[in-house]
């Protein structure tokens, strides 16, 4: 069984977890809109944010961290992300020398 096979089902309370789901993102646009920005992994927990986000026409930016060592899976997906909600996720790129030493940080705790 597939993951989606085994998690994509409304559940009882799927609806009113829905709607739930939905009042802090309203409320972060009204308090803070143009100011606020959803920074996503791309992960699942992720995508369902971005869907609601999108789906509501929320103004509130997406954007990803774009490490210049990403997967090519990683960067198709960030595209189809953008496709699918006719949106553009904004590509925060570190400069080359922070990942680099970032790179060799985390060497040392290896």
């Amino acid at each position: 069984m597939s993951t989606v096979d085994l998690y994509a089902r409304r559940r009882a309370g799927f609806e009113n977890r829905l709607a739930s789901s939905l009042m802090p993102l309203r409320q972060a646009a009204h308090n803070h809109g143009g100011r606020i920005v959803q920074a996503t992994s791309l992960e699942a927990e992720n995508i369902v944010i971005t869907d609601r986000i999108a789906t509501h026409a929320l103004p509130l930016a997406i954007a990803t961290l774009e490490t210049r060592v990403l997967h090519d899976e990683t960067l198709a997906l960030m595209s189809t992300v953008e496709a699918r909600f006719a949106l553009t996720l904004e590509r925060w790129k570190p400069q080359r020398e922070a990942v680099v030493h970032g790179a060799a940080q985390e060497r040392r705790y290896l």
